[in-house]
């Protein structure tokens, strides 16, 4: 994430966030990225568990295809799932222990 957006939000890097969309909630661990523009998240597809194992992230990462539905958000001629530019809002995580 942008430098200036941990900023805003209070969050630090190596901070886990919440990443909401319409669909679901996952969970990712925080790196500096100053050449991203603000208000942007690159995150890596094809990491993470199932649902209820969360909080491990720092082993597993996440699952960004929950951040989908892949019966409404897909390439209208090839059945690919979304899997750029999907709409997200970041949060500080609110760990199961606090």
């Amino acid at each position: 994430m942008n430098p200036e957006d941990l900023a805003d939000l209070g969050i630090a890097e190596g901070d886990v966030v919440e990443i909401h969309s319409n669909y679901d909630m996952i969970l990712g661990v925080v790196e500096i990225e100053s050449d991203l523009r603000r208000d942007v998240l690159s995150m890596a597809h094809g990491f993470g568990d199932a649902p209820g194992h969360d909080e491990d992230v720092y082993r597993g990462g996440s699952n960004t295809g929950r951040l989908t539905d892949s019966t409404v958000d897909f390439e209208r001629y090839t059945g690919l799932p979304r899997m750029s530019a999907i709409p997200v809002k970041v949060c500080a995580h609110r760990s199961s222990s606090n």
